[in-house]
């Protein structure tokens, strides 16, 4: 298969899985929260904003493998890959053991640190244990999970994906239903995590069954050169953690662990966002890795190119009318209770107005091993975050710690483009030419498009049904008027062919 197809059969493979299991969650959040109450789910998140900085320990190693693995395995070396699985799968099994004993020694610390009701104490302790015990199988399995990408395989992850995470949204909304309330909630979704993992083995066995786990594969001269390209990507995870796991901490200590709700609800709007955004390029790295190696850059330069459109297209054309339709949203989804998040959600979601076409650019730079200036800038921004955010939280509340974290992003997003844009290969005159002139202005017409219907339709007035017909037909207008525009406009005629052969090939194998 060529590369071509191999990026639009992984790209479309990981939209649609993205798009599913996102949606799940969402059903899933509202069902959940609305059945054990904001404080209770509010703990759970917290901790898990605790685990997500243990995160840290990964120092970028997963990425990292996804590149050599696709590197390698352009060259045909199965040797160096299987030495790369088994270190980094060694590696990771001895972190997730110093996260489940380090949790055990921060328990009460922690407990002290939180603004929880006392009588919760012994959910928190629940959470603590449970989570200790994943860790102690979920980190080694990383390195299998890494193979997928590296193999060019995203559309096989997708359809186990599909499996595991189906079943894991019916038995959380089963469990609810039953009346197991959040311990059991949890408690099946770690059963649940697991089962996925011993798939995923099963399957990277019968996709490279040349990867096997045995000591003479351990190879710390593999796990060496892994860590010197890893740790630009380390400083990147760094800073991802800082600015969106440190909000829900700053939440639950400055505010209340019913606010960490709150706030998790505005998240999960910015997550769809975010979600989206991130398709165009989320089966670039392996691909970026494999012409490098082989030395194709003009192919690089046609892939940013081609790739910055589509992410700023598909961004824009799912942010209009969900930054429009943000009170509606929030009140079908969440109810009446949750429509005052309305603002605090519109000013999340603003930056991606400006943020929209960089993910492709990144990668490039990433599958280069171009990626330490970018890795500078964003811990810088990340710092940033964490510093207004602090300062902001005690005079604004939630609404502080969302604008501490925008306006970082309004300061660094500029100098990428001006500074980091050339490293790939690309100037910033032909990038506005080739990818922002051809994808805004149909945004500038579907924003307008959409403000006229939300001020003439009777947003609010009547049932959350209705809102949810109104807004669902507005929306999908919306995004509809938008690649109408973008289609013949923004895409030339060997692109509009290349969409059209996709989709006939989704539809043969539907």
């Amino acid at each position: 298969m060529s590369l071509k197809k191999k990026i639009m059969r992984n790209t479309a493979a990981n939209i649609i899985i993205k798009f599913w299991v996102f949606g799940l969650n969402l059903l899933v959040f509202s069902y959940v929260v609305n059945n054990v109450g904001a404080e209770m789910f509010g703990i759970w998140l917290l901790v898990s904003a605790v685990t997500g900085y243990f995160g840290l320990l990964d120092l970028g190693i997963t990425p990292s493998l996804v590149k050599y693995v696709a590197e390698y395995t352009a060259k045909k070396e199965e040797e160096t890959i299987n030495r790369m699985v088994n270190s980094t799968f060694i590696f990771f099994s001895l972190i997730g053991l110093i996260i489940a004993v380090s949790l055990f020694l921060v328990k009460d610390i922690l407990w002290s640190f939180f603004n929880i009701s006392p009588g919760l104490h012994y959910l928190y302790d629940y959470i603590v244990y449970i989570t200790a015990a994943t860790t102690l199988s979920s980190w080694g399995a990383r390195s299998f999970q890494a193979v997928y990408g590296g193999l060019q395989r995203y559309d096989i992850q997708a359809k186990v994906n599909f499996l595991t995470s189906t079943l894991d949204a019916f038995v959380a909304v089963a469990v609810i239903y039953g009346g197991w309330g959040i311990t059991g909630f949890i408690f099946a979704k770690t059963v649940v995590l697991g089962v996925s993992q011993v798939v995923n083995v099963i399957v990277i066995k019968r996709l490279a069954p040349y990867i096997s786990i045995e000591p003479r594969y351990i190879d710390l001269s593999s796990l060496k050169k892994i860590w010197r390209f890893s740790s630009l990507v380390f400083t990147a995870q760094i800073s991802t953690i800082i600015i969106f796991g440190t909000d829900r901490i700053v939440a639950g200590a400055f505010i209340s662990a019913a606010a960490v709700t709150m706030y998790a609800t505005v998240r999960k709007i910015h997550e769809i966002i975010n979600v989206i955004s991130n398709l165009p390029a989320s089966a670039l790295l392996p691909a970026v890795a494999e012409m490098d190696a082989l030395e194709e850059e003009e192919k690089i330069r046609r892939l940013i190119f081609r790739g910055g459109r589509y992410r700023v297209s598909v961004t824009l054309s799912v942010l209009v009318p969900i930054f429009v339709l943000t009170r509606p949203i929030l009140r079908v989804w969440m109810g009446d209770d949750y429509t005052s998040l309305d603002i605090i959600a519109k000013v999340y979601i603003s930056y991606w107005f400006i943020m929209a076409g960089w993910g492709v650019v990144g990668m490039v730079l990433l599958g280069k091993e171009k990626f330490k200036p970018m890795a500078i800038l964003a811990l810088c921004n990340a710092i940033m975050n964490l510093v207004l955010s602090l300062i902001l939280v005690r005079y604004y509340g939630l609404m502080g710690i969302i604008v501490g974290t925008v306006l970082p992003y309004a300061v660094v997003l500029p100098i990428y483009y001006v500074f980091l844009l050339p490293l790939s290969g690309v100037g910033l005159r032909e990038y506005s030419r080739e990818v922002w002139a051809k994808t805004y202005p149909a945004a500038g017409v579907s924003f307008l498009f959409c403000q006229v219907f939300y001020w003439l339709l009777p947003f609010g007035s009547g049932s959350r049904f209705l809102d949810l017909v109104l807004g669902g037909s507005v929306g999908i207008a919306t995004i509809l008027l938008y690649w109408l525009i973008f289609v013949f406009l923004g895409m030339d005629r060997e692109e509009r062919r290349d969409i059209i052969s996709l989709l006939k090939s989704l539809w043969k194998r539907g």
